[in-house]
């Protein structure tokens, strides 16, 4: 994992919401972009993007760094919690 992620998965770890809305920022577009593909329809694919940043607040202390974060957020988008 870069350093940088590293260091915003464990401010965000550690209760800091500016980090995380920094990680939404970073990612947004790609995973609306895979919610897009998946599900053909821009509104919902907004709606996949949104679950999918929640999923990531509440399990991102199962996140183990054995994969990119990317990866990891990849995988929650594709409906999979954990690392």
């Amino acid at each position: 994992m870069r350093s940088d992620e590293n260091s915003l998965v464990l401010r965000c770890r550690a209760g800091d919401e500016q980090a995380f809305q920094e990680l939404v920022s970073r990612y947004q577009r790609r995973v609306y972009g895979i919610a897009l593909g998946v599900v053909r329809n821009p509104e919902d694919a907004m709606d996949v993007a949104q679950e999918a940043f929640i999923k990531v607040h509440r399990y991102l202390d199962r996140f183990q760094g054995t994969s990119s974060f990317y990866t990891w957020l990849y995988r929650i988008v594709g409906g999979e919690p954990g690392d």
